[in-house]
């Protein structure tokens, strides 16, 4: 990123595995919740505050960059809580690696400041959205070919309202658990 931030608009997907098993986190971030949860909550948790610090760390560098209005930022966890670590659910049923709403449900934060206004959206949106949305912003256009292969709805009518009509849809979860053999 640094070598690319004065030149055209760059591209840059930052996968990380936190907070996920296994539980690795340098031991000054599990110490934080340590004696107040459980020690594989305190490295889970110990995982979040990590990367918590890490984006506030690539946040503050944009800034220094002089490129935090010109860039968009999508944070997304991938579904649910983790397995194997009792952590707060909001009451959904389920867990990761199910098929309820405790193990699909994720969240999705936008921040482009200047461009996007901060607002809470209800409307029912998933991953498949990510690409149309993302070729709408950057203006690309869709070959026949790849338009019809796309799932997904633009987001971009509600991240410029949160109120925009949104049409109901359906979207169903398979979660392949099938016996071994």
């Amino acid at each position: 990123m640094e070598s690319a931030k004065q030149g055209p608009p760059f591209f840059c997907y930052l996968a990380l595995n936190a907070p996920h098993a296994p539980l690795h986190v340098p031991e000054d971030y599990a110490a934080r919740y340590a004696g107040r949860v459980a020690p594989e909550q305190a490295k889970f948790l110990g995982m979040v505050a990590n990367l918590d610090d890490n984006v506030g760390r690539l946040l503050a560098q944009l800034t220094a960059w002089g490129i935090e209005k010109q860039t968009l930022i999508i944070y997304m966890n991938d579904n649910g809580g983790t397995a194997g670590v009792p952590v707060f659910s909001a009451g959904l049923r389920g867990r990761k690696g199910t098929a309820y709403q405790g193990g699909t449900r994720a969240a999705s934060f936008w921040r482009w400041p200047g461009t996007l206004q901060p607002a809470d959206v209800n409307a029912l949106a998933a991953h498949l959205d990510v690409f149309p949305t993302l070729a709408e912003l950057a203006g690309a256009a869709l070959s026949d070919e790849v338009a019809r292969q796309v799932e997904g709805r633009s987001l971009v009518p509600l991240l410029r309202d949160p109120q925009a009509p949104w049409a109901d849809r359906t979207l169903v979860t398979h979660v392949g658990r099938w016996e071994k053999g």
